[in-house]
């Protein structure tokens, strides 16, 4: 469901859209809807991620390369492997507290509980599936990944933060080109931008500072 973000109308404010795709997997249209991007079926919602942002392209929202990619916590594996698939549709990502290493999450604090959403190295169909949809797992020997921002926070139990630390690695190592791959870590945070009210606008601020500079050099924000 839609919740307040309170960075989004700075965006706005500097000509910029927000959309909110509905794809299978979420919970908007049923259980039927849910089922069918989960688990084995994860590919499904990468499809309608890419189509969505395929079709804020091409309706003239946006255009290929100034589309922002944003997931968080278990998005995060969405988005990145989205922009992994169609890196010319987008002029930067963000991804915070995320998920990236869908061969080891179960391993790690209470992510055991997640394998009837994602599936479990364990079965050879479900291992096929995570790792085809693991972005960790996928980036090439030659990238060139937008400008992105990683967000752990510190002290995550949820989704620690060393799926954001080997993503930037790997990323680090890959990168083909000069667009920027950041890691800003939220210290003493856990799953969220920052421990207080003060640290976590200074996150939300620097995350629209860095989509400014990112998309700086192709016209105004925005269509």
């Amino acid at each position: 469901a839609p919740w307040f973000r309170p960075h989004a109308p700075a965006f706005m404010d500097e000509g910029g859209v927000i959309a909110l795709p509905v794809i299978r997997g979420g919970g908007e249209r049923g259980g039927a809807w849910h089922a069918a991007g989960v688990r084995r079926n994860r590919p499904h919602a990468i499809a309608d991620f890419t189509a969505a942002c395929q079709w804020l392209a091409s309706s003239k929202w946006s255009r290929p390369g100034r589309l922002v990619a944003e997931g968080q916590s278990a998005g995060g594996a969405l988005v990145a492997m989205t922009v992994l698939g169609r890196p010319d549709l987008f002029g930067a990502q963000l991804l915070a507290f995320p998920v990236l290493d869908m061969l080891r999450y179960e391993h790690f604090t209470g992510a055991a509980t997640w394998k009837t959403e994602f599936g479990t190295v364990a079965d050879p169909e479900d291992f096929r599936v995570l790792r085809a949809t693991s972005p960790l797992h996928n980036v090439g020997s030659s990238v060139c990944v937008p400008p992105t921002l990683l967000l752990p926070g510190e002290v995550d139990e949820t989704t620690p933060p060393h799926h954001a630390y080997k993503y930037a690695a790997t990323l680090h190592a890959a990168q083909a080109c000069d667009h920027p791959v950041l890691l800003r870590v939220a210290r003493g945070a856990g799953h969220a931008y920052g421990k207080d009210v003060a640290t976590t606008a200074k996150s939300l601020a620097a995350q629209i500072a860095f989509v400014l500079d990112a998309l700086a050099d192709r016209t105004a924000v925005g269509r």
